[in-house]
């Protein structure tokens, strides 16, 4: 299907959520058909899906098409027809050089393919917004993206700005979102002058990485700190041992060397304060040697005046002190006994740290080798799934998991930038401020000149592509549609997964649970293209699952039993269950079934199979 027939999909099947009465403006050029005569040269024209009662200016023949300008007039639209090499102007005789002419454009291949899409699709036209149009397409294919973003501004009435259109062009594009992210961190990447965005490189990252990735490095990050803060020298010493059997850390390593390197990249991301202490310990660990004597007892001497009031933890670092001072302790320290030394400090400083992984993000070397333990950890664990699909699903707490991360993603991208950035002004405090960490905002707020030409090609992509999803989530009275598109990662793959809520609002502004609509797109490994669509009325569910693969009720029926349990834990009922193909007997495509004219009403989508 790809990314444009996916996009079709989605932002045409509620078309009429959306769709408003055409408005027509003197200068424009249309084609209508004479549908039937009433007195004084008025007349039912037919407009593309619109019926008017237009006032002519010639008596014209009914059913047939002709080639309307608008006029200027009061009430009721005023419509001329155009003279062409034919009879009055008519379809069937007036061609489209002679409308060309008439626009003083040059009749060109790029030029006839344009002019023919607006008539296939009915769309006004004027000389300036087709050469405005025509400049926009001079470097693009006569069919694809840039023609259906046309077609959207025309259709949803949107500003027709070359930003509104770059940014619905996006949407219509084969490249996915996850691929255009990954470009943009990589390009980030090798721009110097972008190198210091640490908070945008993280943000990316946090996008672009698989499901298993971040499962790793959670996994691998409890290890870590177990190997850091454990109070037992033996726990802590095993846990190296298994970062070592991972690749986290070299196996001809010495736990002292590997402790001092780990040490200097956590003390280079903490805060002040605690970024001191860490830099003792290192020093610490390096000057635990006879010929570092003087700097041993210096830097122990350090740590105690930072970390006063430690009771018996005091007390020891103070006994070694003098034991070493006096020659009583000799230099090096065994690994227990170093271990005792730095170990409370180690584990003072971690204190608030929820994910050790997230602090040394910065060391690239590190983090490439937690997500390489954290793929291995994983691979381990799974199984296969159609063995149980009881034990292998995924379990509640996990789907809560999978829901946040969702809704985090759909944050991070920056879908509520302008939003955000309105409630920012008007209540401009500290956590405001902090909304505006998305993607979307770094990226507007932080291209510079001096950034190569590359860099600024793969963030403006990005931002276009969210913010064509933007435009065509509207609210159109008491209905409300939002359509977004996310990166998704789950069981080691990285998708994108296109969505579209559609519903009425509640008083809070909301899309009303108990009456919503539900449809979405994925391109799963062996399920190929799946559409699911869902129809919520008063917490009844009807689900359809529009796939070609064979036989995949079967496949899916040991499922059901545990969807329906789950539904119904969160208050709703699956009512019906059914199983499409994406072509019908004719066999038409499912995305040019779902761009078919007699579309329902919102609330619902009839597909013909």
């Amino acid at each position: 299907m790809g990314q444009m027939g996916i996009a079709s999909l989605f932002m045409k099947n509620d078309h009429n959520i959306s769709n408003k009465t055409a408005q027509f403006r003197p200068g424009q050029i249309v084609s209508g058909k004479i549908i039937k005569h009433y007195p004084n040269q008025t007349a039912e024209v037919q407009i593309g899906g619109q019926k008017v009662i237009a006032q002519l200016e010639t008596p014209l023949a009914v059913n047939e098409r002709y080639w309307f300008q608008v006029q200027n007039g009061e009430g009721t639209v005023h419509l001329k027809v155009l003279e062409g090499q034919g009879l009055n102007g008519r379809m069937p005789t007036a061609t489209p050089e002679s409308l060309l002419q008439q626009f003083q454009l040059p009749v060109t291949k790029n030029h006839l393919a344009l002019l023919q899409f607006f008539t296939k699709e009915q769309l006004p036209l004027t000389a300036e917004t087709f050469k405005q149009v025509a400049e926009w397409l001079k470097n693009s294919e006569p069919s694809g993206s840039g023609l259906h973003a046309i077609k959207e501004m025309f259709t949803r009435q949107l500003p027709f700005t070359k930003q509104v259109f770059s940014s619905l062009q996006a949407v219509f594009e084969q490249e996915s979102l996850t691929s255009l992210l990954q470009n943009l961190q990589k390009e980030l990447s090798q721009t110097p002058a972008a190198r210091g965005n640490a908070q945008l490189t993280t943000s990316l990252q946090q996008l672009t990485e698989s499901f298993q990735e971040k499962a790793g490095k959670e996994l691998i990050s409890q290890v870590l700190k177990q190997w850091l803060t454990a109070p037992d020298p033996s726990r802590a010493s095993a846990a190296f041992k298994q970062l070592q059997a991972l690749g986290v850390l070299p196996e001809n390593s010495n736990e002292q060397n590997s402790l001092k390197s780990v040490i200097r990249t956590i003390s280079e991301q903490l805060p002040a304060g605690k970024a001191e202490i860490t830099s003792v310990l290192s020093d610490i660990v390096r000057s635990n040697q006879p010929s570092e004597r003087h700097h041993f007892i210096m830097n122990l001497t350090k740590l105690q005046a930072l970390m006063p009031d430690q009771g018996p933890q005091q007390e020891a670092r103070q006994n070694l002190l003098n034991g070493v001072r006096s020659n009583a302790i000799q230099l090096p320290l065994e690994a227990g006994a170093l271990h005792r030394v730095i170990q409370p400090a180690l584990q003072h400083v971690l204190t608030d740290v929820q994910d050790l992984g997230s602090i040394l993000n910065q060391n690239q070397q590190l983090n490439n080798s937690l997500i390489r333990a954290g793929q291995l950890l994983l691979d381990r664990e799974q199984t296969p799934l159609m063995n149980n699909p009881q034990e292998s699903s995924v379990p509640a707490e996990d789907s809560a998991l999978i829901r946040d991360q969702m809704k985090s993603i759909v944050k991070l991208l920056g879908f509520s930038h302008e939003h955000d950035a309105l409630q920012v002004i008007k209540n401009p405090d500290n956590e405001g401020v902090k909304s505006l960490d998305s993607i979307k905002s770094l990226l507007l707020s932080n291209l510079r000149e001096d950034f190569s030409p590359a860099l600024k090609d793969a963030a403006d992509k990005v931002i276009n592509r969210i913010t064509g999803f933007q435009l065509l989530s509207q609210e159109v009275g008491p209905i409300q549609q939002y359509v977004y598109q996310i990166p998704f990662s789950f069981l080691g793959k990285t998708n994108d997964v296109t969505m579209q809520w559609s519903g009425r609002k509640t008083t809070e502004g909301k899309i009303d649970p108990d009456h919503c609509r539900i449809l979405f797109y994925l391109n799963l490994d062996s399920l190929n293209e799946t559409v699911v669509d869902l129809h919520v009325q008063t917490r009844v569910i009807n689900m359809t699952v529009i796939n070609d693969t064979p036989d995949i009720k079967s496949v899916v029926q040991p499922f059901i039993p545990m969807l329906k349990e789950r539904l119904m834990e969160h208050g709703y009922k699956l009512s019906a269950l059914e199983f499409k193909m994406s072509i019908d007997n004719k066999q038409q495509p499912v995305q040019t079934s779902f761009l078919s004219k007699n579309q329902p009403k919102f609330s619902g989508l009839d597909i013909r199979i």
